[in-house]
């Protein structure tokens, strides 16, 4: 966001078992110091005040994984829930409750193609009487999430004057709630070097705690792009256009 700067230092960690057979659960302790600084003038001292802060956190998640391979995917299907717990009995700044619902199909397609569906909901609520920090809010945007827009410039917004000598601008401040979905169709281009290409629509909304869930507002793009398993790891180039 071209409103603020944000660093970070911090450690985790985590253990995790299978159960029983494609389900498995984890667990671990996170701990991170956010320092978020360079607002601009004109963002109003509420949300520079509640921006940065140490969290200390306990993260758990249980998962059920059919895929065939978890790094080129051509079948199977990934559910997910996770939490993320910050409240000053474990230390830290922030008191705010987390969760995650990440569900993902995958189909196998003719010509060594695959069909990818992707269903994410994330909520945030604070424990307390202040504001859920800045940098665990919701914002859309970016090779993650909406691949035809910035990073980080979807989601609620305040419009704030631009320079002391007239007109606005906008300050996007992220939700508490976030819905994104992804479709991509991926087919291999030239498959003994790792090459396939993808194209694939995203679409996709982040809310306030004032505002009501609003499928009339998402946000939309499609695009396509090159993905290659290259001997350095998985790499994706991918050009996104809003609707």
């Amino acid at each position: 966001n071209s409103n603020f700067d944000q660093k970070s230092f911090g450690g985790s960690v985590s253990f995790g078992r299978e159960l029983f057979q494609s389900f498995d659960v984890s667990a671990g302790y996170n701990i991170e110091d956010v320092e978020v600084t360079n607002f601009s003038s004109n963002v109003p001292g509420f949300f520079q005040d509640n921006a940065s802060g140490l969290t200390s956190s306990i993260i758990s998640q249980i998962a059920y994984d059919t895929r065939d391979n978890r790094i080129s995917t051509r079948q199977g299907m990934y559910h997910a829930v996770s939490s993320k717990y910050a409240g000053h009995g474990i230390g830290g700044d922030n008191d705010f409750f987390k969760v995650n619902l990440d569900s993902r199909i995958f189909l196998k397609m003719p010509i060594k193609s695959t069909l990818k569906a992707r269903g994410l909901f994330s909520y945030v609520n604070s424990l307390n009487s202040s504001p859920v920090p800045l940098f665990e809010r919701f914002f859309l945007g970016g090779i993650n999430t909406l691949r035809g827009f910035d990073l980080n410039t979807i989601g609620p917004e305040l419009r704030i004057p631009a320079s002391a000598v007239g007109g606005d601008g906008l300050f996007t401040y992220g939700g508490n709630r976030m819905l994104l979905f992804n479709l991509e169709y991926e087919m291999p281009i030239y498959e003994p070097a790792g090459f396939r290409f993808v194209a694939f629509v995203d679409s996709g909304q982040a809310y306030a705690e004032e505002e009501k869930i609003d499928l009339f507002r998402f946000r939309s793009n499609y695009g396509f792009g090159l993905r290659w398993n290259s001997p350095f790891g998985p790499l994706r180039f991918e050009w996104g256009f809003p609707f």
